[in-house]
C-alpha cells in the first residue's frame, strides 16, 4: 500500500518539528538518549509540553482532546518525537486505560479522567498479572464483592509497572465466582492511596526500579469507579491488551536507538577505531534497518485496517516488536564493548521510591563516553519484553489459531 504526505501532513510535520526544537529540554532528551528509565518528572515535564499544543493524545478523537490526526500523521509525529530523543510519556495512561475510557466510561468518568490524563495530572498503573496469573489472565483470582455502593477488593497484583508513582490503577478483579471465568471479570479503577493497597517495590535483575507487587486487603472501591458494565471486564481487556500488543513494536523509538548507535559507531571506540568501518558491524545493523522498515509498515497495515488478520497481525507486532527491542539493546551494548560496563544502577527502592534520575548520565565512570551508561541496563530489562503483555509462547497460539485453525 502507499502512505503519501499531503501539504497538510508536511505542514503539521513542520510545525511539530519548530516546536519540539524550541521546547525540548536539553536534559530530558540527553537522559531519553542513554536509555534510562524516565523519571515521574521527566514524563509530567514532557507530557505538558505536549499537552499546551493538544498533542498527547494522538490516538484520541477530536471530542476528547485528541488532535484529529489520521495515522498517517500520528506517524509523522512520532517521527519527529525520535528527533529530539524525547522521552516516553505515560503509555499506561495515554495509550491504554485512556481508550478504554472514552469508549466505555461514562460521561462523568470521561470528564474527570482525560483532561487530568492529558496534563500528567494524574498516573495509572496496571494491576492485570497475579502471582498465578500472567500470561493466563483469566485465571486472576482478585476478588471484588458489591456491598452497596462499593466493592470489598481482595487479592494481589504482581509486576505492576510505575506504581511507585502512580495515582490509580486500572485493574481486572473477578465480581462473578460462579460464572465462566471471562463472565465473572470487572475492569475497576483503584486509588493507589486507599486504605488496604499495599505496595512492594520489586527488585529487577539489572538493579532498575519499575514493577511492583500491589496486595488489596479488603480495598473500598466506589462502584462509579467500574468501568463499562459488571462482569464485561473481559471484553474492555481485550480491547485495551490489543493497543498493548501494538505498542510494542515502538518502531520511532528502536529507529532513534539505531541512528544513535550508527552516529556512536563513527566515533574513535576501543584503540581508537571506528566501528563504522567493520563490515560485520554495518551488515547487522543493515538487517535491523531491513527488519525494522517491515515491522514499521506491518504496524501501519494494521492501524489503517489493511491487515487481513487484525488478531493475527497484532500478535505478530507483539513477537516481532520484542526480538526487535532486545536486537537493537544487544547491538547497543556490543557496540560500546568494554565501555558497556559503565552501569549506574537504581537506588535502593526500598529505601527511595521517588527516584532522581538527574545525574545519572554526568555520573558515568571516567573511562566511558556520555553514551554509554544506560545501554547495558536497557538491554537488560528489555529481556522481558517478550514476556510481558502476552508471552510470544501465548502469540504464537493466537497466530496459529486465528490463520490456521490449530
Amino acid at each position: 500500500m502507499n502512505f503519501e504526505f499531503s501539504e497538510e501532513d508536511l505542514r503539521m510535520q513542520a510545525e511539530v518539528r519548530d516546536y519540539l526544537a524550541a521546547a525540548m529540554p536539553a536534559d530530558i532528551a540527553r537522559r531519553a538518549a542513554a536509555g534510562f528509565q524516565a523519571s515521574k518528572e521527566d514524563i509530567a515535564t514532557f507530557t505538558r509540553i505536549l499537552n499546551n499544543k493538544g498533542w498527547v493524545g494522538r490516538n484520541w478523537p477530536r471530542e476528547y482532546g485528541g488532535p484529529g490526526w489520521d495515522h498517517v500523521q500520528a506517524d509523522l509525529f512520532q517521527k519527529e518525537l525520535a528527533r529530539v530523543n524525547a522521552p516516553h510519556i505515560s503509555y499506561l495512561s495515554v495509550f491504554m486505560v485512556a481508550p478504554v475510557i472514552f469508549t466505555f466510561g461514562t460521561e462523568e468518568q470521561k470528564a474527570k479522567y482525560l483532561p487530568a490524563i492529558a496534563n500528567a495530572d494524574i498516573f495509572f498503573c496496571q494491576g492485570f498479572s497475579e502471582p498465578n496469573a500472567g500470561s493466563d489472565l483469566v485465571s486472576l483470582s482478585t476478588t471484588a464483592v458489591r456491598d452497596g455502593d462499593h466493592y470489598i477488593v481482595n487479592g494481589t497484583k504482581t509486576w505492576t509497572s510505575e506504581a511507585h508513582f502512580a495515582d490509580k490503577m486500572f485493574t481486572l478483579v473477578k465480581t462473578d465466582m460462579e460464572s465462566k471465568p471471562q463472565r465473572g471479570i470487572s475492569f475497576l479503577l483503584i486509588d493507589m492511596d486507599a486504605p488496604g493497597v499495599e505496595m512492594i517495590p520489586l527488585q529487577m535483575y539489572n538493579h532498575q526500579y519499575t514493577v511492583n507487587e500491589v496486595r488489596l486487603t479488603n480495598v473500598r472501591v466506589p462502584v462509579s469507579e467500574r468501568i463499562g458494565e459488571e462482569n464485561k471486564g473481559w471484553d474492555y481487556a481485550k480491547f485495551l491488551l490489543s493497543r498493548e500488543r501494538s505498542l510494542v513494536a515502538q518502531t520511532w523509538l528502536l529507529r532513534r536507538e539505531l541512528d544513535n548507535i550508527k552516529e556512536n559507531a563513527r566515533k574513535p571506540g576501543v584503540a581508537g577505531g571506528l566501528l563504522m568501518n567493520s563490515k560485520e558491524f554495518r551488515r547487522r545493523v543493515a538487517q535491523l534497518e531491513i527488519q525494522l522498515d517491515a515491522l514499521h509498515w506491518q504496524m501501519m497495515r494494521l492501524l489503517t485496517g489493511a491487515a487481513p488478520n487484525a488478531a493475527a497481525a497484532g500478535a505478530v507486532l507483539k513477537v516481532r516488536g520484542g526480538e526487535m527491542q532486545q536486537q537493537i539493546s544487544r547491538l547497543a551494548v556490543d557496540a560500546l564493548g568494554p565501555y558497556a560496563n559503565a552501569y549506574v544502577p537504581d537506588p535502593d527502592p526500598s529505601e527511595n521510591h521517588d527516584l532522581d534520575m538527574s545525574g545519572w548520565t554526568e555520573g558515568a565512570p571516567a573511562f566511558a563516553g556520555d553514551h554509554a551508561p544506560g545501554k547495558l541496563q536497557l538491554s537488560m530489562f528489555r529481556r522481558a519484553v517478550t514476556i510481558f503483555g502476552g508471552s510470544s509462547e501465548v502469540q504464537h497460539n493466537i497466530i496459529a489459531k486465528t490463520l490456521w485453525g490449530f
